[in-house]
């Protein structure tokens, strides 16, 4: 029988943990009744918005040519869904005989820790509703260069989950753990805070087109943020490098990264999400009439900050970590709940200001000069970069022999005016 300190100690993700390490099927049903009753008492976000006075969106005025690509009128459009398309990749590009060997070495405890992550980031539009989130907002534009974006960027979404489910394949002892993993992620408490963020942000908000647009970027960028930590942390190096310039160092080595084919995948996904909000913002901020509402936006951010600490919470506490503890080690990295929450609130600012929104949040936690994983963001962009083909050329312009050498900086992209 348990002591009375020890049953306080024992939450709904930590009692999962438990069980997902040892496959005890008996013991999962208590827990899952435990996640039942803890879901029955979370407080759902506020729904109650005004809708402001907008004016009519020409790209969503129903259009009967709306399936008819020629003759391109919206050419920026159409060039970012050439760029998505000339960087296709597929699942059986990526080698994984390293990653098993590499899982083999980590211990019960810290595998359901990351299995948990590996399962969020892999099915994370499912956790929010029965259908893909985009197909909510991709269906009311009528403009069939950015309807051909949304599609191609659908069909990615699924390469995404098929390659992380080779990942899970891979690591999972039968097929029975990975259906306890996945329907364990559906009763946990910040699921269905996550699918209340969703439906009053993006599928029943009355907010414009370009806000909704704004939340479908938030979402993508921030609501895996803490899974995505949690992972870069064990693949990034066997010692993390504690700073921007270290972490550039340790990625243009020839030093081996734990679970190499886990880490190439997380930079492919990275590549196309970066894409996928570059687009976002260029329909938002260039091709409608209503601008992003700064306040419905940094009020998303606000929530997405606080949500993402609670899923690291129970990350960590999968991972064998007590109840509230800040932290958790795994693979003998140290990854911590401040440092994550910095990091949302950082990456929701660039977002902020990428939409051209005036403001920041600050998400009040520890020392503003606190850790906010920097590094981990160097080392992702620095491998997203070379990945995708990237490269820096130096250009000089010499006007009349008389002005001095400019140099600027050329990205290989994909154009229209190339000669096939």
């Amino acid at each position: 029988m348990l002591s009375a300190k020890s049953a306080q100690q024992t939450t709904p993700s930590k009692q999962l943990g438990v069980d997902l390490s040892r496959l005890d099927f008996a013991s999962a049903v208590k827990s899952k009744a435990l996640f039942d009753a803890v879901n029955a008492n979370d407080d759902d976000f506020d729904f109650d918005s005004k809708a402001a006075n907008l004016m009519p969106e020409p790209l969503l005025v129903p259009n009967s040519k709306r399936f008819v690509l020629f003759p391109i009128q919206f050419h920026k459009i159409w060039a970012a869904y050439k760029n998505a398309e000339a960087k296709f990749w597929s699942a059986e590009e990526i080698e994984f005989s390293d990653d098993v060997d590499d899982w083999a070495k980590v211990p019960a405890k810290e595998r359901a820790c990351i299995m948990h992550a590996l399962a969020l980031v892999s099915v994370n539009d499912l956790l929010a509703g029965e259908e893909p989130i985009i197909s909510k907002v991709s269906d009311e534009i009528q403009a069939p260069e950015a309807r051909c974006f949304f599609g191609f960027h659908m069909m990615q979404k699924n390469i995404h989950t098929e390659t992380l489910n080779v990942v899970l394949d891979g690591f999972a002892k039968s097929a029975e753990e990975k259906e306890f993993l996945f329907d364990a992620l559906e009763a946990m408490p910040t699921t269905s805070k996550r699918t209340a963020w969703v439906q009053k942000h993006i599928t029943e908000s009355p907010c414009s087109y370009s806000t909704r647009l704004f939340a479908l970027a938030a979402y993508s960028t921030l609501m895996n943020a803490s899974a995505q930590s949690l992972i870069l942390h064990i693949c990034a190096s066997a010692s993390t490098p504690a700073s921007v310039q270290a972490a550039k160092i340790a990625a243009k080595s020839s030093v081996q990264h734990q679970f190499a084919g886990l880490q190439h995948t997380l930079v492919k996904i990275q590549a196309d999400m970066t894409r996928m909000t570059q687009f976002l913002r260029l329909v938002a901020c260039e091709h409608l009439v209503n601008p992003v509402n700064a306040g419905e936006a940094m009020t998303m951010v606000r929530e997405a900050i606080a949500l993402e600490r609670e899923v690291a919470f129970e990350m960590f506490e999968m991972g064998g970590a007590g109840a509230g503890k800040k932290g958790v080690t795994v693979c003998g990295v140290n990854v911590d709940a401040d440092a994550v929450s910095r990091r949302v609130a950082r990456l929701g600012n660039s977002l902020l200001s990428m939409f051209a929104v005036k403001g920041s949040v600050d998400v009040g936690i520890g020392s503003k000069k606190g850790d906010s994983l920097e590094w981990i963001d160097a080392f992702l962009w620095d491998a997203v970069k070379r990945d995708s083909g990237v490269v820096e050329h130096v250009v000089v312009k010499n006007e009349e022999k008389q002005k001095a050498q400019e140099k600027r900086v050329v990205k290989q992209e994909f154009s229209l005016d190339e000669d096939f």
